[in-house]
């Protein structure tokens, strides 16, 4: 059974969000009240905003709908709600940050695997250590140089 709220087709595009309770009407008094009291806005810049804030919410509902669907719930979750904000959020980071992480994840166990061969063989060389330190700094300095990224998109 389709909802009333989800259409498919060309009607996605005019997909209209359908209060069926106070909060659902406040959250739309409030979103058209904000738009209004935007004076700095021109009005082409208000339509334009109003429309993406609507589209926004629009996708938000349906792919909420959709997750609640691949689950097989009775009604739409909160973490529905949740996973459709942050897959339509979701910001994948630079190419070069994610090959600095990869590099810094391959030099950081190439350093581990060594310090524990000589941990293990009980063999300390002094270039063998100094070559495990150094590989382990520039593979955690590569790791950070990715970690903001990963963090901003979790």
């Amino acid at each position: 059974m389709q909802s009333e709220g989800v259409r498919s087709g060309s009607d996605r595009e005019n997909l209209q969000p359908l209060p069926s309770s106070s909060n659902d009407i406040s959250v739309v008094k409030e979103m058209n009240e904000n738009l209004e009291g935007l004076s700095s806005f021109s009005e082409s810049a208000k339509a334009a905003a109003h429309k993406s804030i609507h589209n926004y919410a629009c996708i938000l509902i349906r792919t909420a709908i959709v997750n609640k669907e691949r689950v097989r719930g009775d009604s739409v979750s909160e973490a529905n709600v949740k996973e459709a904000t942050f897959a339509l959020n979701k910001h994948e980071s630079g190419g070069l940050e994610k090959v600095a992480g990869i590099l810094g994840g391959i030099f950081l166990g190439t350093a581990f695997s060594s310090l524990a061969s000589m941990i293990q063989s009980s063999h300390f060389t002094n270039n063998g250590c100094i070559l495990a330190v150094a590989t382990g700094t520039v593979g955690a300095f590569l790791i950070t140089l990715d970690l903001p990224a990963r963090l901003r998109s979790s």
